[in-house]
């Protein structure tokens, strides 16, 4: 049986710490990787899970499910990661809920709404539309959007404004990293847009 001294290891660079890793080394000094072709093998079954080398020797068993794995693997030194036969982000995608991001504003004057909707999985774009007009055509719009859907998916409202009505999800809601302020800028430069387009209709009809 092989003894190891494991340590850490911190990258630093213009005196500031840019990584840290764990490492290891035998009796003699001789640093042995714990991935030694830099790759990471996982099995997940429900929240527990194993990861091996490439020589089969198992360096991280738990029950924490895919967070807590990530978290550890990230200790270490590795270059490529699969999970259940696939790249771990990959799987990630793959197991993600399907999420409709819907952020709209009211024109006030016309009660006219102006509407993106972002779908993501896992942070990923599944696709992006803009929608315009009075309520029940939202909801119509929308409404065709979703049965488009070809997998269970959750609807999550950016704002006070609702219309389909779908459960949330407060797990989803609050484990997304959705960026709100990306999608508040698609909308602005939406409703910039269509308004000036109607503001040219109508130049066009009055001529």
């Amino acid at each position: 049986m092989t003894f190891y001294c494991v340590y850490k290891v911190e990258d630093i660079s213009c005196n500031c710490v840019v990584g840290r890793s764990i490492e290891r080394a035998t009796q003699d000094g001789e640093v042995v990787p714990f991935f030694p072709n830099g790759q990471a093998i996982g099995t997940l079954f429900g929240k527990r899970y194993t990861v091996k080398n490439c020589e089969g020797e198992t360096i991280l068993l738990g029950s924490g499910g895919i967070e807590e794995l990530e978290t550890r693997l990230n200790k270490f030194s590795y270059t490529f990661a699969t999970l259940n036969g696939r790249p771990l982000e990959r799987y990630k995608t793959d197991i993600a809920p399907l999420i409709y991001h819907v952020l709209t504003r009211v024109d006030e004057g016309t009660n006219i709404l102006y509407t993106v909707v972002q779908a993501e999985k896992n942070n990923h774009s599944q696709g992006y539309w803009e929608l315009y007009g009075l309520y029940n055509e939202i909801v119509e719009q929308l409404s065709e959007i979703l049965k488009d859907a070809r997998e269970e998916y959750f609807v999550v409202y950016e704002n006070e404004i609702k219309f389909v009505e779908i459960p949330e999800n407060d797990a989803v809601n609050i484990g997304n990293g959705f960026d709100k302020s990306s999608l508040s800028r698609k909308l602005t430069k939406f409703k910039a847009e269509k308004r000036k387009e109607l503001v040219y209709e109508q130049e066009k009809t009055y001529h």
